[in-house]
């Protein structure tokens, strides 16, 4: 077994706990998701450079707002991110399951390659299984309560 030399943990990090607020100039990149992965890119594209890469070739067909790439397989799907991302484009990860979520997410966190990477969930109970530095976590049902909370608040009623 090999030692590591002090400082060198890719687990810790002295980036600031808080999240990072996206730049409007950010290129996004979101990694699988099928079809919640299209419906994603196509909201960010209307404001941020996207680029989508998925196995669901139907997930990325016929895409006109922003670049869509189809993969195999999940192995050439992380190849695919590395090899053409940028250290600061934030990655958006989707996959059918937490669990499927948590292994990209953790190959694409070994790479090093990355600064940001948020991770959807589809059920909040596994958030702590994602405390890993650089990763913020994202949780459907708490977006959409927040976005309906935030409507109701900016709405004008005429009543």
């Amino acid at each position: 077994m090999e030692s590591q030399l002090p400082g060198t943990d890719p687990r810790q990090s002295d980036r600031p706990a808080a999240p990072v607020e996206p730049n409007v100039d950010d290129r996004y990149l979101v990694v699988g998701g099928g079809r919640r992965g299209r419906a994603l890119a196509d909201s960010l594209a209307s404001h941020h450079t996207v680029v989508h890469v998925d196995t669901d070739p139907d997930a990325v067909a016929d895409v006109a707002n922003y670049d869509a790439a189809h993969v195999p397989d999940e192995a050439a799907l992380v190849a695919q991110v590395v090899a053409h991302a940028a250290p600061t484009d934030p990655l958006v990860v989707l996959a059918p399951t937490d669990a499927r979520t948590l292994l990209l997410v953790q190959r694409l966190r070994t790479t090093g390659a990355f600064e940001r990477i948020y991770a959807a969930l589809q059920d909040p109970r596994n958030a702590a299984a994602f405390a890993i530095p650089d990763v913020e976590v994202v949780c459907p049902g708490d977006a959409i309560a927040a976005a309906i909370a935030t409507g109701r608040t900016n709405v004008h009623r005429d009543d």
